[in-house]
């Protein structure tokens, strides 16, 4: 695409993933900034990832490294949208943290949620979070089975990458101060070796929805551009 829009206007044009952008922000300007090695996973509708390798964005032998989302965490699990069952997405996206409240509500818990969803179409994970908030056990247990599936993920991705710092993004993330400190306790748990390395850090994204825009405004000094 950018070799066919460059002749047109003149310009070097660069083309990435919003995911590959967004970490370059984080670098740059945000979480992760000065940071050489680092992982970015954005928990969405369904997880998007980067890796950061010796300060550069890693991007493997054919342009898709970087996405973890498939990565498969029970073979026996439950299934994905993409057809397979147990990915890391089924569970630890946004809509994980959903079908999870489901589960739960379709076992009879989590009444009050689902009332105040108006039924199972109406219970969303804001419901949920909103109601751990205010105290409600039951939605609590699904924050922290939801927080361990996250945590299980990003130690997996740690034993492999070995980053400095994990910044973590997307929707589910705007409740930082719930799953924030749930997901870095169980973190600690699942980390293989964890008394013996390094503590690896993990942060909630600072460029906020317009990550990927300032990321693909910093492409051109990755490649050289000057104008």
């Amino acid at each position: 695409m950018g070799e066919m829009i460059a002749p047109r206007i003149d310009v070097p044009v660069h083309v990435d993933n919003d995911a590959n952008c967004a970490a370059l922000a984080e670098i740059r300007l945000g979480a992760a900034k000065d940071v050489d090695n680092a992982l970015l996973v954005t928990l969405g509708t369904g997880i998007g990832g980067a890796v950061v390798a010796n300060g550069n964005v890693f991007r493997g032998g054919f342009g898709v490294a970087g996405e973890p989302g498939h990565m498969m965490v029970d073979p026996d699990g439950i299934g994905c949208a993409c057809g397979a069952n147990g990915c890391w997405e089924a569970y630890a996206s946004g809509t994980g943290l959903r079908n999870l409240a489901v589960r739960q509500a379709k076992a009879g818990k989590l009444q009050a949620v689902l009332q105040e969803g108006g039924g199972f179409e109406g219970l969303t994970g804001e419901l949920v979070s909103q109601a751990a908030f205010e105290g409600d056990q039951e939605a609590i247990a699904v924050v922290d089975e939801y927080a361990k599936w996250v945590a299980m993920g990003l130690a997996n991705c740690a034993a492999l990458l070995d980053p400095e710092v994990i910044v973590l993004g997307g929707g589910v993330i705007g409740s930082w101060e719930l799953f924030g400190p749930k997901i870095c306790e169980s973190f600690e748990g699942f980390l293989i070796g964890s008394q013996h390395r390094s503590s690896v850090q993990i942060k909630p994204a600072k460029m906020g929805e317009a990550a990927g825009a300032f990321g693909a405004c910093l492409l051109g000094t990755v490649h050289g551009a000057t104008g």
